[in-house]
C-alpha cells in the first residue's frame, strides 16, 4: 500500500532529524538512534565502505560516475546536517560505551556493539 508523499512516516523522520540538529553540540544518544537519523550517520560514517561498494557493484562507465558523484554529494549534504553528533560518534570507545545500555533497551533502541548498530 503506498502511503501519501508528506505523509506521517516522511513527517516523522524531518522530525527525528529537526531535533538532533536542533541539540547542537550535545546531542543525546537517543536522538542519533532515531532510525531517520542511525541511518544517515551510518552513510557518513561509513562512507569510505559505501564508495568502494559501489566501485565494485558498478562496471566502468557513466553510470558508475554518476553513483560515486551522487554517493560523494550525499555525504556532504549529510556531514553539513550531522556536523555535531558524526565527530561524538567517532570519538574512540564512544559507540561501545553507548550501545546495549538500558536506557537503549527503555528506549526501545536496539543494537549492538561496534559498528553494528549501523
Amino acid at each position: 500500500q503506498n502511503r501519501p508523499r508528506g505523509g506521517g512516516g516522511e513527517q516523522t523522520e524531518k522530525e527525528a532529524i529537526r531535533k538532533l540538529v536542533l541539540e547542537g553540540k550535545e546531542p543525546r544518544w537517543e536522538s542519533m538512534m532515531q532510525p531517520a537519523c542511525r541511518r544517515l550517520l551510518a552513510k557518513a560514517m561509513l562512507d569510505q565502505e559505501w564508495k568502494e561498494s559501489i566501485m565494485q557493484a558498478h562496471n566502468p562507465g557513466p553510470a558508475k560516475h554518476a553513483a560515486l558523484a551522487n554517493h560523494h554529494h550525499n555525504v556532504g549534504i549529510i556531514k553539513k546536517i550531522f556536523k555535531h553528533s558524526l565527530p561524538i560518534l567517532r570519538q574512540p570507545g564512544y559507540l561501545e560505551t553507548h550501545t546495549n545500555t538500558s536506557a537503549d533497551h527503555e528506549a526501545g533502541i536496539e543494537s549492538t556493539l561496534a559498528l553494528k548498530w549501523l
